[in-house]
């Protein structure tokens, strides 16, 4: 929940500033990947605490 909370955030902030296009993108891009990273792992945590 936290890690949501914080990429919004970010992503709030971006949209404000005057950034190039291809920078906004990449922007993008990287925080859905570092993103998606974190939430597996997130999930892999959960089931090991479900199944212990």
């Amino acid at each position: 929940m936290h890690v949501v909370v914080a990429v919004e955030k970010t992503a709030n902030t971006v949209h404000r500033r005057p950034v190039t296009i291809p920078a906004l993108m990449s922007m993008r891009f990287f925080q859905k990947k570092r993103f998606s990273r974190m939430h597996v792992r997130i999930k892999k945590q959960e089931q090991i605490d479900f199944h212990s």
